[in-house]
């Protein structure tokens, strides 16, 4: 105890406290404010701690998220069967359109003129 006392010390502990006081002042004061605005939303809310509600909800949403899942699955097979679909088919007229085609072109037939008289 006497260490602290000399001056030297001292000297180098009344400027730290006089910082390290107010700091803990304003954390103290923010805490139990937010200790305070906490107790009042939990009133607000009726929240008594109980978290049977949220479990279910929780349980609710698992449920739906497992649905959209399954529903984008199911579109997304259905999506890549149409286009594989799309791909036989274009497959298909690029296949019939390189191979080369026999056209049977009519004989050329003779004109006839015909002439009105006056």
């Amino acid at each position: 105890m006497e260490q602290l006392l000399r001056p030297e010390i001292l000297a180098l502990l009344i400027p730290m406290l006089a910082l390290l006081i107010p700091i803990v002042a304003i954390l103290v004061g923010t805490l139990t404010k937010h200790q305070k605005d906490m107790a009042e939303i939990k009133a607000r809310t009726g929240n008594t701690g109980t978290n049977d509600e949220v479990l279910k909800e929780v349980k609710a949403m698992r449920a739906e998220m497992a649905e959209l899942r399954d529903t984008t699955t199911k579109f997304d097979m259905s999506f890549d069967a149409a286009i594989t679909r799309l791909e036989q088919r274009v497959d298909r007229l690029e296949d019939v359109n390189a191979t080369p085609q026999t056209r049977v072109t009519p004989a050329p037939q003779e004109q006839e003129t015909v002439s009105l008289r006056r």
